[in-house]
């Protein structure tokens, strides 16, 4: 019995040091680039309501 939650707690701490690695870390704050809305597309509709 203690083998096993000693397996499980050094599981725990392999999967807890790889999800916290820089890399992983990195890949989780960078995501792909939102274009965002067509801002020339915005522009001229601003400019067409102040007309």
């Amino acid at each position: 019995m203690s083998c096993l939650a000693g397996t499980l707690k050094y599981l725990e701490r392999t999967r807890a040091l790889y999800l916290a690695s820089l890399e992983r870390f990195r890949d989780s704050m960078l995501k792909e680039p939102d274009p965002g809305p067509n801002y020339a597309k915005l522009i001229d509709d601003i400019a067409s309501k102040k007309e």
